[in-house]
């Protein structure tokens, strides 16, 4: 029988906690849980471990974004992205490190995240972060 990967929307407690852990530890990067809570998370799984995955931001804070922005630009930041269009922010991606060596699983990661896009709002707003 063939196994083949799965992509999932996150929705249970148990496999948030491990996107949150395997995410902090591929990006040195910790996110505060209710950003996780309130916004979409997926989760693409081989062999039923997880082996990559991302957020759908469209909620009320914006990671990608503020990190180029300094606290008292903030408020004018939010008022223009949230006046102008709707918006969608991809964030907190992540794979596996033998998955990127391994064409197929890459190539479906990168498909996935490629519907993920399709279903979200008009402007995307990307934020890849990658531990050296």
């Amino acid at each position: 029988m063939l196994l083949l990967p799965k992509f999932n929307k996150i929705n249970t407690t148990q496999a948030l906690d491990v996107f949150a852990d395997t995410y902090t530890q591929c990006s040195g990067f910790k996110v505060n849980r209710d950003y996780y809570e309130n916004n979409q998370v997926f989760g693409i799984y081989w062999q039923s471990r997880m082996i990559g995955g991302f957020v759908l931001g469209t909620g009320e804070t914006l990671r990608t974004l503020e990190v180029f922005v300094g606290s008292e630009h903030r408020g004018g930041l939010y008022t223009h992205v949230k006046s102008s269009v709707p918006h969608t922010e991809m964030c907190c991606f992540w794979m596996d490190p033998s998955t990127r060596k391994k064409t197929w699983l890459n190539f479906f990661v990168w498909f996935c995240v490629a519907y993920a896009l399709r279903q979200g709002k008009r402007i995307k707003i990307w934020r890849l972060e990658e531990k050296d």
